[in-house]
C-alpha cells in the first residue's frame, strides 16, 4: 500500500513545520542566555536602542550570554519579536564603537529577514533528509516482505507473478525517489544551506555599515576576532546564529562553512571604509 509512505511524507512535513515555528524558541533555550533590562547592562542596551531607532526598527528583547569569546548573535522569525544578544566576552573585551558594530550586524540579520531565510532552508533541508529516509525505508520494508513471501509460497501462479512485477516496480520507483531526496538532503542542500549564510553574513556586514555609517568599527571588530585566540567562536548547529564562526581546515570546510573567511570579511570592511 502506497499510503504508509503518504501519511509518513505527510507526518514528516508537519513535524519540520512544527519545528520552525518553535525553532526560535528553542535556540533561545538551547543558548542559556539571560534577558537585561537598561539596568542590568546600559551600554549594550542604549546600543541596541539607538540602533533600532536610527533605523526605524522595533525594539528586540536584549540577552546576554555567559560565554567569555567575544561573539553576539540574533534570533526571530520576525523583526517585532526578535532577540539579539552578545556574550559576556563581547562586553568586557569590545569598547562602545566595537560593540556597536557588531551589534548593527546582528540588527541587519534580522532587519533582512536572515534568520527566517536560514530557518526556512534549514527546515526544507531537513524535510527531504526525513522524507528520503521514509522512501528508503519503504523499499527495504517491501523487499523483506517480497522475500517472505517467495519462501512461503513454492508455486505462483500468473497473478501472483503479477502481483510481485508490480511491487518490484513499485519498489524502484520509490528507491529512485529516495535516492534523489538523499542526495539533495545530504549533499546538494547542506552546500546550497552554506553558500546562502556565507553571502547573508557578507550582506549583513553591509547593511551594518549603512546602519552605524562607521565602517572602521566593523574593521576593529573583526582584527579583534584574529587577536581572540586562534580556535575561539562558536561551534556547533547554533553557530549559524553568531557574528563569528571558529574557522575550521580542510576541503570538506571549503564547501560547508557557514560564515567566510575573515580576512575577506576585514578586506570587504577595509574597501568600505575607503570608499566613505
Amino acid at each position: 500500500s502506497i499510503w504508509p509512505v503518504i501519511i509518513l511524507s505527510v507526518f514528516a512535513a508537519l513535524h519540520v513545520l512544527w519545528a520552525w515555528f518553535r525553532t526560535g524558541r528553542m535556540v533561545d533555550n538551547a543558548l542559556k542566555a539571560t534577558k537585561i533590562t537598561i539596568r542590568d547592562e546600559p551600554l549594550l542596551y542604549r546600543t541596541v536602542q539607538t540602533l533600532a531607532i536610527r533605523n526605524g526598527m522595533p525594539m528586540p528583547a536584549i540577552e546576554v550570554s555567559e560565554d567569555s569569546d567575544i561573539n553576539a548573535y540574533a534570533i526571530g522569525m520576525r523583526p517585532d519579536r526578535a532577540i539579539v544578544g552578545a556574550t559576556r566576552g563581547a562586553l568586557n573585551k569590545l569598547d562602545a564603537i566595537e560593540l556597536e558594530a557588531v551589534m548593527a550586524h546582528e540588527m541587519a540579520h534580522i532587519k533582512n529577514g536572515d534568520t527566517r531565510v536560514k530557518l526556512l532552508i534549514v527546515g526544507l533541508v531537513t524535510f527531504m533528509q526525513l522524507l528520503a529516509m521514509i522512501l528508503l525505508s519503504m523499499v527495504v520494508g517491501i523487499s523483506q516482505n517480497n522475500n517472505t513471501s517467495r519462501n512461503g509460497s513454492g508455486n505462483r501462479n500468473q497473478n501472483d507473478q503479477g502481483g510481485a512485477a508490480a511491487v518490484a516496480v513499485l519498489a524502484i520507483i520509490l528507491f529512485a525517489l529516495g535516492l534523489v531526496f538523499l542526495i539533495v538532503g545530504y549533499v546538494v542542500g547542506p552546500l546550497v544551506q552554506s553558500a546562502v549564510s556565507r553571502q547573508r553574513e557578507y550582506l549583513a556586514d553591509a547593511s551594518g555599515v549603512e546602519m552605524t555609517r562607521f565602517a572602521p568599527g566593523f574593521v576593529s571588530l573583526f582584527r579583534k576576532f584574529d587577536e581572540e585566540e586562534r580556535g575561539a567562536g562558536a561551534t556547533g548547529a547554533l553557530s549559524i546564529f553568531y557574528t563569528y564562526r571558529r574557522p575550521r581546515r580542510g576541503l570538506r570546510y571549503l564547501f560547508t562553512a557557514s560564515h567566510p573567511p575573515n580576512w575577506k570579511r576585514i578586506e570587504r570592511m577595509e574597501a568600505m571604509a575607503e570608499a566613505m
